[in-house]
């Protein structure tokens, strides 16, 4: 049904341009959505009254409309007619039916030409319509066969109207086919400006991309491509603009991104420098690895998150690394009293705990089973020690030394129930040793050992292990060259002691 114009303009089909003008506008100001935002309807009424208005303002759209009119009210007065004198059945009679549908003025129904044509009566002929028709129809097709190359290069065609109007020549009116027309050079505009925006879009993912490129930022703009490739035209300004505002917003958090990433590899270098100087064979090489290529991507809230657990593992590392540092300390102790007792001990067995892979890594109670077999070899080694001492001991008691030894022992802090080791049995062995040989070359040169002792002012007890090792070097070679006399070899013993004595400047 067609839809009437003059109705919705609230004015009379004789109504002039300046009146349907000024009606358009007082309808306009009363529906506008922007002037009424809660009326859903507004936008589907201001629609119907632009349609009406654009035709009725133009003068060969409004003859036209005004021709759909009387032809639209001449097929339906045919068909009432017909019917009529058919015999079929009918509420009304032939003559009811006659009188009834045909207007003084030469009209049909229940409309008369007068009501569109101010009174005046007018002799309309039909072919010429239907010719009028058929011509618009023709003009028709060659328009969209003029707009389809324009259409192709937005992969669009005009198949949908052909279609749509398809075996209709003569049956559509001029007036229809102008609408039509219209409409479709209405949507060609329409996508040529979203061809526009499309083709500005497309630049400013070219920026996009050389931005992201040029702050390492592993990101690219592939899926947005992807998802409007082929569109051109046929998306909205409304939805690229969107897309566009979407990019720029992902653009500036992808930046703030990358300076919480830049600040995260900082830390894993402090990490790595920290486990360097504590001698841990450990890295950050399979964090790194994790987040590589992410820089822009990965967010704040995750690198705070690993960086929260590095610390805490690293602070686990540090003490591990402290219970394998107190361990290999315990092991070297343990293998120096070996080394130094000369007895031979087994220490292959726990050779696996003190490999440098495992510090930092293993907890205190991977030590423990190897801590209980070292304290096993202490009590061993100190029974053992015992053992050679108080042997020695028996020794110098019988050589009736042992009153210089417990005063050696006595200067040198060393004590039997506590802190005796093995360099100090060696060291008190030694003394021993270069006290018998001294004074068996004093004897077996004549020299009474009690000079010496008084020149120097000193007691035999008071000897120290450095000082008998002066006075046994000087009887070796005094013994060797034969060519000192006793007095000048006392002269000399006496001389250097002193000098070794003598406070250091």
């Amino acid at each position: 049904m067609t839809k009437n114009y003059y109705e919705i303009l609230r004015v009379s089909p004789n109504a002039t341009s300046e009146e349907i003008k000024k009606a358009y506008r007082v309808i306009l100001k009363e529906i506008h959505p922007d002037l009424n935002p809660d009326n859903k309807e507004s936008e589907e009424k201001t629609k119907k009254v632009n349609e009406a208005y654009e035709v009725l303002s133009d003068a060969t759209k409004r003859k036209k409309y005004d021709q759909s009119i009387i032809t639209a009210q001449r097929t339906s007065t045919r068909q009432t007619y017909s019917r009529s004198t058919s015999g079929s059945a009918s509420p009304f009679n032939s003559t009811t039916q006659t009188t009834s549908t045909r207007s003084t003025d030469g009209g049909f129904g229940p409309f008369s030409y007068s009501t569109f044509f101010n009174g005046s009566s007018k002799k309309i002929n039909l072919d010429d319509i239907i010719k009028e028709n058929e011509e618009a129809y023709d003009k028709f097709i060659a328009f969209l066969t003029k707009i389809e190359e324009e259409f192709k290069q937005f992969n669009l065609t005009t198949d949908s109207v052909r279609k749509e109007i398809e075996g209709k020549r003569g049956k559509i009116t001029s007036y229809e086919l102008d609408g039509m027309k219209s409409s479709l050079e209405h949507q060609l505009e329409e996508i040529k400006a979203n061809a526009q925006y499309y083709d500005e879009l497309i630049a400013f993912l070219a920026e996009i991309d050389v931005e992201l490129k040029q702050n390492n930022i592993n990101l690219t703009t592939n899926s947005v491509r992807k998802e409007i490739a082929g569109k051109r035209g046929k998306i909205s300004k409304k939805e690229l603009t969107k897309i566009k505002s979407d990019l720029k917003s992902e653009l500036e958090e992808a930046k703030s991104k990358t300076t919480a990433y830049d600040e995260f590899l900082t830390f894993l270098s402090k990490i790595d420098i920290e486990l360097k100087q504590n001698n841990i064979n450990l890295t950050t090489n399979s964090v790194r690895k994790n987040i590589e290529g992410k820089r822009g991507v990965i967010t704040k809230r995750e690198l705070s998150d690993l960086e929260s657990n590095l610390k805490k593992q690293l602070e686990e590392i540090k003490r591990n690394a402290k219970y394998y540092d107190e361990f290999l300390e315990f092991y070297k102790s343990v293998k120096s009293k070996i080394d130094k007792s000369g007895e031979k001990f087994n220490l292959e067995e726990l050779e696996k705990y003190i490999d440098p892979k495992n510090k930092g890594q293993q907890p205190k109670e991977f030590y423990k089973e190897a801590e209980d077999k070292l304290n096993e070899l202490n009590i061993q080694l100190t029974k053992l020690l015992s053992q050679r001492f108080n042997s020695l001991h028996e020794e110098m008691q019988k050589l009736e030394i042992i009153y210089y030894i417990n005063n050696f022992m006595q200067k040198k802090g060393i004590s039997l129930s506590s802190n005796l080791s093995f360099d100090d049995l060696k060291e008190i062995e030694e003394y021993k040793n270069t006290y018998v040989e001294t004074q068996r070359n004093l004897k077996a040169l004549g020299i009474n050992f009690d000079v010496i002792l008084k020149k120097l002012k000193r007691s035999q007890q008071s000897l120290s292990l450095e000082e008998l090792r002066i006075i046994l070097r000087n009887t070796e070679e005094m013994k060797q060259k034969d060519l000192l006399s006793k007095w000048k070899l006392n002269n000399n013993i006496v001389s250097e002691i002193n000098e070794h004595n003598a406070p250091k400047m």
